[in-house]
């Protein structure tokens, strides 16, 4: 059953949404987007799937042809968001492809950030390992060195847990780093 808190926060994030947007609007801000995927959240918590799937959808269509926001770095999280929430629905498929597409726009040359693309390197590893697709040692290792990079020691111990990462390239790059 779900909790009474999660349906507190899902009526007040429909409530901060309802302040700034229309369905007649043809660009949504950062702030809409990122509410949005906060509610696909509390939708699949409170498995209202239908709801769920609308938002995402929504939000892909958005993501796909709105320049809007081509130079908004955190755009990473909403990337992550939906591709977590499909791993959580079984969907490893999508999960991977919405993976690669937040990884892909981080590395645009326009966009060029590393604002949470550890995190989504780390949800296409974990969802290529669940479909036993042979590249997700791959995936967790960028993960990794990108959570090195970044200090981010709750993931490179999250990671550390799944897979077993190559300490001597580690070492190397901590090397290089600290010189």
């Amino acid at each position: 059953k779900p909790s009474s808190a999660a349906s507190d926060v899902y009526k007040r994030q429909e409530e901060a949404l309802g302040y700034t947007y229309n369905s007649k609007k043809k660009n949504l801000s950062y702030e809409e987007i990122l509410i949005m995927s906060n509610l696909a959240i509390f939708a699949y918590k409170l498995g209202m799937h239908k709801e769920l799937h609308e938002f995402i959808d929504y939000i892909l269509i958005f993501l796909k042809t709105s320049e809007f926001i081509s130079d908004n770095k955190r755009m990473t999280l909403i990337f992550f968001n939906i591709a977590n929430i499909y791993s959580r629905l079984g969907d490893y498929n999508n999960a991977i492809a919405i993976a690669q597409m937040g990884i892909d726009w981080a590395n645009k040359s326009t966009t060029n950030t590393q604002i949470r693309l550890s995190y989504l390197y780390y949800e296409k590893a974990y969802n290529e390992q669940k479909l036993n697709i042979e590249a997700y040692k791959q995936s967790y290792k960028i993960a990794y060195y990108l959570a090195l990079n970044n200090n981010d020691d709750f993931l490179m111990n999250f990671i550390k847990s799944k897979i077993r990462i190559e300490w001597i390239a580690c070492i190397s790059i901590i090397l290089i780093n600290n010189k």
